[in-house]
């Protein structure tokens, strides 16, 4: 019995191994058209980097190409800032030449002959006010709780950027690695 039961199981697994299913999916490579690919990161404490490429082929295993001649604009609050400089040709790397110091709604604009424009839009949120920070627990040397509190626009969807710094102890360099457990109250229509 035992013996029957094992060989209906090989049986089984032989039969779900070679009847697998499979979906084509039909396109024509000839209608996607390559496109600007940008990557940047904006911030309020740092300079501004991007990086400028274009798309290529899914069936190709080169590396996209960067692009040198593009033309990238910042605005805030759809006021023009400035335009970006291209300080590293090799890898498509522009720079904006100032900080941002200010919250608000930042756009960057992208052209490059050849290509259709892009867009990318996003928001610096005002300095938090009224930041707390507590050590909740201090398990041992190298590892603490911490509980951040701050007043938060309920009705305006932001993402904060936490600077967690470590110290240098002579020969020993500390190291720190940040996890949260997402442990978020809401107060009266404010954020904790």
């Amino acid at each position: 019995m035992k013996r029957s039961i094992y060989k209906n199981v090989i049986f089984l697994f032989c039969c779900f191994a070679l009847c697998a299913c499979e979906k084509i999916i039909e396109f024509d490579e000839e209608e996607l058209e390559t496109v600007l690919s940008v990557n940047s990161y904006i911030s309020d404490r740092d300079s501004i980097f991007a990086f400028v490429g274009s798309s290529i082929s899914i069936l190709s295993n080169g590396i996209p190409p960067v692009i040198s001649n593009a033309g990238l604009e910042l605005y805030k609050n759809d006021n023009f800032l400035g335009d970006f400089e291209l300080i590293d040709p090799n890898i498509g790397k522009y720079k904006f030449p100032e900080i941002v110091d200010q919250s608000g709604e930042y756009e960057i604009k992208v052209s490059s002959p050849g290509f259709d424009a892009v867009t990318a839009t996003t928001n610096i949120p005002a300095e938090v006010q009224n930041l707390s920070v507590e050590i909740v627990s201090d398990i041992d040397e190298f590892e603490k709780t911490v509980r951040i509190r701050f007043n938060d626009n309920a009705n305006s969807e932001d993402f904060y950027h936490l600077l967690v710094l470590s110290s240098f102890d002579g020969d020993n360099l500390s190291t720190t690695d940040f996890s949260s457990t997402s442990e978020i109250i809401l107060e009266s229509g404010s954020g904790g």
